[in-house]
């Protein structure tokens, strides 16, 4: 299956229950259900979707995560780790050339139009997406898409 998400729903990379940053190798590995994004960076790990990112949504993850706020979370080092993650094991896509309005906020409207472009589902936890009538797209949360994979 292939999906597409705006991480939205967590914006830390995965981690054991040490705390560490879960590399590829031991994320295949790891079992503990202590944080909610584990179920999905384990079905990411397991290969049981294919992720879909593009570099203008890899730049915005590194946005959001050079924000003061996550610096208590997260060092400009496992930032960097995880951006490399996602452009070494994720699907890099195109960027689309044409963004159509599909929702009411229009910085939205690209996750839907690269979403479409690569035959992705659209897993997003935010309202303007999942409330917006996008036609053909399945768009689902993030709890129908990890049910689907169970």
């Amino acid at each position: 299956m292939r999906s597409f998400t705006p991480c939205g729903a967590s914006a830390t990379p995965p981690r054991d229950a040490r705390g560490r940053r879960l590399e590829r190798s031991r994320l295949r590995a790891h079992r503990s259900t202590r944080h909610a994004t584990e179920p999905g960076a384990r079905a990411w790990a397991r290969e049981r979707f294919e992720l879909v990112v593009s570099a203008q949504l890899i730049s915005e993850v590194a946005g959001v995560l050079a924000r003061p706020k996550f610096d208590r979370y997260v060092t400009p080092e496992e930032v960097a780790d995880f951006l490399d993650m996602l452009r070494s094991d994720a699907v890099v896509h195109a960027d689309p050339a044409v963004i159509e309005r599909a929702t009411r906020d229009p910085h939205d409207d690209y996750l839907v139009a690269l979403a479409k472009a690569a035959g992705a589902v659209l897993v997003s936890s935010d309202r303007d997406v999942l409330e917006a009538d996008i036609g053909d797209l399945e768009v689902l949360n993030a709890r129908a898409f990890l049910d689907r994979l169970a």
